[in-house]
Parts: C-alpha cells; sequence; structure tokens
C-alpha cells in the first residue's frame, strides 16, 4: 500500500513540474476569442486554414492585410449578410486588437471583419508549404 501511494505522489511530482519551454519568457500566449459571423465566412475561413496551418492563422495573415489596406474592401452578397454562427478561434493578441480596431473605424463590427479577411484569404493565391 506504502509503495503505491508513493509511486502515485512521484507521478504527480512529475506532472506538475514543467519543461524547459514553460520557462521561456516572451513566448506567444493565444487566447480564444468567441465571434459571430456569415456562415459563408466561416467555411472560406476554414477551407484557406489548409494553406496556413490552422484557422487563427488564417486569420492572423488576413487581419495584416487588411490592416494595411488603405479603405474598407466591400464584402459580396453572401457575406454581407448579418451573422448567423458564432465560432472561437484562438488568436494572438495583437490580432484581436487588430480586429477590434478595424470594426470601430472601418467595418463596424468585428464579425464583418472576419468577412472582409474571409474574401482576403479567398483572393490569396495557393502557394506550396515549402
Amino acid at each position: 500500500m506504502l509503495d503505491l501511494s508513493l509511486r502515485i505522489s512521484t507521478l504527480n511530482k512529475k506532472i506538475k513540474t514543467r519543461g524547459r519551454f514553460s520557462k521561456l519568457k516572451g513566448r506567444a500566449h493565444n487566447d480564444a476569442k468567441r465571434y459571430r459571423l456569415p456562415e459563408e465566412a466561416v467555411r472560406l475561413i476554414r477551407q484557406s486554414s489548409k494553406l496556413y496551418g490552422s484557422q487563427g492563422r488564417a486569420i492572423q495573415v488576413a487581419v495584416e492585410m487588411l490592416f494595411r489596406y488603405p479603405s474598407p474592401i466591400p464584402l459580396p452578397g453572401p457575406l454581407d449578410d448579418p451573422p448567423t454562427s458564432a465560432k472561437t478561434f484562438k488568436l494572438t493578441p495583437r490580432t484581436i486588437a487588430i480586429v477590434d480596431y478595424l470594426a470601430k473605424t472601418q467595418y463596424r463590427t468585428r464579425g464583418r471583419v472576419l468577412a472582409a479577411c474571409a474574401v482576403v484569404l479567398e483572393h490569396t493565391p495557393e502557394t506550396p508549404r515549402a
């Protein structure tokens, strides 16, 4: 009985100690953020995530491109519809801040910013990953 409790306490100590990567300073933290956006935008973001590796990375690339555009891009019909679904994405704090900024200054809502991201991702040429 004592041997089993000793093994369990040793196992718990191993679980609680973290590896060397958790001690690194300045590593990126992704935050889960929920957005309401049109179903068509969700489909386009999901489709383009194959190229970028994840949906969060695809949104990050598209938001950085939108941030550099001088004026808002027009949204086609199905992407200009009111939000029909809610989706959670893991995004960097910078990406979340840029989405909020674009929503306040150009697109009126965060869902419209992500719909514009879907337009940008749809028109991005596909290049093979190295």
